[in-house]
């Protein structure tokens, strides 16, 4: 992965090979190696939770405010 340049060399060193054998043995790494057409990464979603979960009230209209 370092010569494909998808790590960088300090990022491959603080990887813990032996957990992620032990994931590959255990029942969920062995039915992810059995199925791995059903793998799906980087799933697109949309969370519906409105904009005041996340921002004050203050913050919500100064965004949604036309001018």
């Amino acid at each position: 992965m370092i010569d494909d340049e998808l790590l960088t060399r300090e990022l491959a060193v603080a990887v813990d090979i032996q957990s992620i054998c032990d994931f590959f043995k255990s029942p969920l790494g062995l039915r992810i190696k059995a199925n791995p057409d059903m793998v799906m990464r980087e799933v697109p979603f949309s969370l519906g939770i409105p904009e005041r979960a996340f921002f004050s009230i203050e913050m919500t209209r100064l965004i949604t405010s036309p001018g």
